[in-house]
């Protein structure tokens, strides 16, 4: 495998966790009203759910998810038949998984609604990044439900209750959540326009893009330039910008550009900057604080633009409540010289509004799974299965690669609680798990068991541990 095509591969796949605080209701950043966040297993590279304390409430066991929103997430599971659907925060199914796809992709503002999973890769090649496959976004959207409904895909995109059913027939290319009582369509991929909840046209497509409404206004493009309409689809702030983001607390993120450098700042909605444009980039605010880079690396500022969390991080997304997702490390490859392999390790964080972390997890694959995007990756999952004995004891799996990289990781129990299998109480546990070198720690009360193995793709091993 080139190396060049597996980080890319494990980038665009890996990076996609950055995002994770997308649209709820009214506009707003999703309130995470079930107090749940995602995150993925470094083990078997599941998706799961964590509290606020950074306690695992639903295991990791979705190929891909969506935060919660209005009590609900999207969630993808490939051993059902058509694969999404939606649970509770008990992680039960609320809604059957009967939809082949849950996918919105929509990239950066300026992107186009609707993007298709290709178009998203090929879009990270110029910064914005999206996939399909795993689940979760990089500046882009994974809608769930607002004002009632979710957008849902069969061939064309409509809009589904809370029951699962069409209430809006899918009939778009591409299409917003609603807010306000409007959501952006397309028909043709090219223009856009507003509809209300009962799918009629309430503003003519006549758009280049079209974003969501908050307190009355909604980015617009025209001309290739972003400016802001109202609900009735007058323009109240013109086009003039390279890029446009909704409000969000009163502000908007605009890129503008001067002596042909684009940077970004602050609107307010008289159509004022309020923060000037000196950033790389940036996101929306939320509860008060808003991320943005600077001299490459993310940090956090507040309404008046001063710095509040320094620029430290690979990606930043925007506070979700006390909680913010953040990348610590990008995409970094690892040799082991022993197996002539090489591995790949993204590592990801939420913060707290100081900007210390809450829980971490790291993102481990070996480069050549990169061979297998659009293909079987069946030959790089391997088995591991797990005696333990008496039954009770807590399993954790923690990659190889990780304990090098994270000295002092097993000593440390708020670390390795992330490695930890959540059926760990069964005396027998056979888990699906990356094809890679693991320390199996068994722990019974005060008594610790290690165990090394090397799970290869396709195979099954056994690690047996009695206490008596």
């Amino acid at each position: 495998m080139r190396k060049r095509d597996s980080l890319r591969w494990v980038v665009i796949v890996l990076i996609v966790l950055a995002g994770l605080m997308g649209k709820g209701v009214a506009g707003e950043p999703s309130s995470q009203s079930a107090g749940l966040f995602p995150f993925k297993s470094p083990v078997n590279g599941l998706f799961g759910y964590i509290d606020v304390t950074g306690q695992v409430k639903i295991p990791p066991l979705f190929n891909a998810v969506c935060p919660f929103a209005q009590g609900l997430a999207a969630v993808e599971k490939r051993d059902v038949a058509r694969g999404w659907g939606y649970i509770d925060p008990s992680g039960r199914w609320a809604v059957r998984p009967d939809f082949a796809t849950r996918w919105f992709l929509r990239l950066a503002p300026g992107s186009r609604v609707g993007t298709s999973a290709e178009e998203a890769r090929r879009e990270h090649v110029q910064g914005l990044a999206a996939t399909h496959d795993f689940g979760v976004w990089f500046n882009g959207k994974c809608l769930g439900f607002s004002e009632g409904l979710s957008l849902a895909q069969e061939s064309l995109f409509g809009f589904i209750d809370r029951s699962g059913r069409f209430v809006i027939p899918p009939r778009f290319r591409g299409a917003d959540g609603f807010s306000e009582d409007r959501a952006a369509v397309t028909l043709d991929g090219e223009r856009f326009g507003y509809i209300d909840k009962t799918g009629q046209v309430v503003i003519a497509s006549q758009f280049q893009e079209g974003g969501q409404f908050v307190d009355g206004l909604a980015p617009i493009a025209v001309g290739g330039r972003f400016g802001f309409i109202d609900k009735s689809g007058r323009v109240k702030i013109v086009p003039q910008f390279e890029v446009a983001d909704r409000f969000a607390e009163g502000l908007a993120a605009v890129k503008i550009s001067a002596a042909g450098k684009g940077r970004y700042g602050f609107l307010d909605r008289s159509g004022q900057i309020a923060i000037p444009a000196r950033f790389e980039a940036a996101s929306r605010f939320s509860t008060g604080l808003a991320p943005v880079r600077t001299d490459t690396k993310w940090g956090y500022i507040d309404r008046s633009g001063r710095e509040i969390i320094a620029p430290r991080f690979a990606w930043a997304a925007p506070f979700v409540g006390d909680l913010a997702l953040v990348m610590i490390e990008r995409g970094r490859g690892f040799g082991r010289a022993e197996s002539g392999s090489t591995y790949v390790v993204t590592v990801f964080a939420y913060i707290d509004r100081a900007g210390q972390t809450v829980f971490e997890w790291s993102d481990i694959v070996e480069a050549d799974i990169g061979a297998a995007i659009g293909e079987s990756r069946q030959r790089f999952i391997g088995q591991l299965t797990i005696d333990s004995d008496p039954r009770g004891a807590a399993l954790y799996v923690v990659p190889m690669i990780d304990v090098d990289r994270q000295p002092g990781l097993l000593a440390d129990a708020r670390r390795l609680r992330n490695y930890i299998l959540p059926e760990g109480s069964k005396t027998r546990l056979q888990a699906s798990v990356y094809a890679q070198r693991y320390k199996v720690v068994v722990q019974l009360g005060e008594r610790v068991e290690m165990r090394d193995v090397s799970v290869l793709g396709g195979e099954n091993r056994e690690v047996n541990v009695s206490f008596r």
